[in-house]
């Protein structure tokens, strides 16, 4: 399947303003804590058929580094701090793109991709021995020769959550479709303790700092078998009409599901299915909850802030 993907070129994509010199971005506790661990998630769209090869990633080019304006955190770079704590010193040095041609295309792909093979869409490079000279974000562009585009993105979790990460796909798809970043992100520190708090004992946030760490020091061992890669897709149709079915057992109106919420439904009941757990039990899952809100900040914040529930 490797041959199937040609990979034309890897560059270096810089933002079109520079950053401010001598600009630092400061890694919050919950960011340092996710160091060994990274994030991939991937793409895809369909594209209308018989467009020129390559034209898509053009766009998609030219529109990243007027994206990347709003991210200076994302072109910087590493280095140790006198506490020997990373930092990111927003130098723009820019991100690492890769732009790769597949044969096919991206609904054939979808029929018979698994986990290897999608893996092939999401570039990396592990950390050099100098990591000031690191990237810490990765995107491939891929463009099937039939139609269909895959968008990769990889980075360290040491940055951003998967919330984080697909922000900033799309602030992306908001530049290259309107010009404009609908909901520029936000960099700030997690909020202090309450001056109303007159517990002396407090320590601000310990328990989900914790929680990361215990992810991290324990995690789910693995499996003897391999991981299964499985396509679902939900219409319009399949969505609405799990959400007036919960209606029906009873649940108010302001309880109603949301489309998310019926469609994580659907993927939960599919996956139970798919594993042969029938008899209407569903199988574990292990959830993890954003917690932007109950730490005060707003949905825009770009960083860490998600706790993984068993």
């Amino acid at each position: 399947m490797s041959n199937q993907i040609t990979i034309l070129c890897k560059r270096t994509v810089v933002s079109t303003k520079p950053v401010q010199p001598g600009k630092f971005h400061h890694l919050s506790a919950l960011d340092q804590v996710m160091e060994p661990n990274r994030v991939r998630m991937v793409y895809y769209y369909k594209t209308p058929p018989g467009r020129a090869a390559g034209a898509v990633t053009n766009t998609l080019r030219e529109s990243i580094s007027e994206m990347l304006n709003g991210f200076p955190m994302v072109t910087g770079r590493l280095r140790k701090n006198d506490e020997g704590q990373w930092v990111i010193k927003c130098n723009d040095a820019g991100v690492r793109l890769v732009e790769a041609r597949a044969k096919g295309s991206v609904e054939g792909w979808l029929r018979r991709t698994d986990r290897e093979k999608e893996l092939l869409l999401v570039h990396w490079e592990d950390m050099y021995y100098k990591p000031y000279f690191w990237s810490t974000f990765y995107v491939q562009l891929t463009e099937f020769e039939e139609g269909g585009l895959a968008i990769g993105l990889s980075c360290t979790h040491l940055l951003v959550d998967p919330p984080s990460a697909a922000m900033f796909i799309k602030a992306w798809a908001d530049i290259t479709l309107g010009g404009k970043m609908l909901t520029p992100p936000l960099f700030q520190p997690l909020p202090l303790p309450k001056p109303g708090n007159k517990n002396t004992n407090h320590r601000t946030y310990t328990a989900l700092i914790d929680r990361y760490k215990t992810s991290i020091q324990n995690p789910i061992p693995a499996m003897a078998k391999q991981h299964a890669t499985v396509t679902f897709g939900f219409t319009d149709e399949m969505v609405q009409s799990c959400i007036a079915m919960a209606k029906t057992v009873g649940a108010p109106d302001d309880s109603s599901l949301t489309p998310f919420e019926a469609l994580a439904g659907l993927f939960w009941v599919c996956v139970g299915k798919i594993k042969g757990e029938g008899n209407g039990t569903l199988t574990n899952m292990s959830i993890s909850l954003d917690m932007r809100e109950t730490l005060g900040l707003e949905k825009g914040f770009f960083g860490n802030c998600m706790v993984r529930i068993p």
